[in-house]
């Protein structure tokens, strides 16, 4: 094992190593102070710059486009993520019976908490549960509550989650505002 705890024949290749030294150490020279040639640091890369916001507050997004030459193609062709359900959430709740909408919704928070806890199964989370003891915080379920109302395409309440902190009391308050 290397001095940081991984074998030597872990996948990574002796010039990936020098590497990463090398630019962490870059790194912590510019941040140090020292101007850095970054032309030369990048040669024959084709790295490219993206402007940033000055301060946080701006309120822009700045998205880099995939490279096809940094993130080639499968070998089908396209890159086979999980296999999207049928519509949106908006479209199953639209024409589900009024007796299987809370069920969708539902299923749907539960996959976010999931997420949020770092579960593989949302299977895991209890709808009766209390969000707050499973250990969220007003900020998750805010987020939770953003994703929802962005799924159903409606303005969707948060501050529901305070007086109805469990998974099926929230859906029933909101079927029934």
């Amino acid at each position: 094992m290397d001095p940081r705890g991984t074998r030597p024949d872990a996948g990574t290749r002796p010039d990936d190593d020098a590497r990463h030294v090398w630019l962490a150490t870059a790194g912590r020279l510019w941040t140090s102070g020292v101007s850095l040639d970054w032309s030369a640091l990048h040669a024959g890369q084709g790295h490219r710059r993206v402007p940033l916001p000055t301060y946080p507050f701006q309120r822009r997004r700045y998205w880099v486009e995939a490279d096809e030459h940094a993130f080639p193609a499968t070998a089908g062709g396209t890159d086979a993520g999980p296999a999207p359900a049928e519509g949106t959430l908006r479209d199953r709740v639209e024409t589900a019976r009024d007796a299987e909408r809370p069920a969708l919704v539902i299923d749907f928070i539960q996959h976010q908490v999931a997420e949020m806890l770092g579960l593989d199964d949302a299977a895991q989370v209890d709808p009766d549960q209390n969000l707050f003891t499973l250990g969220l915080d007003s900020l998750n379920l805010i987020e939770i509550a953003a994703r929802l109302g962005a799924e159903l395409e409606q303005d969707v309440r948060a501050s529901v989650f305070t007086d109805h902190p469990t998974i099926r009391a929230y859906v029933e308050k909101l079927a029934a505002s």
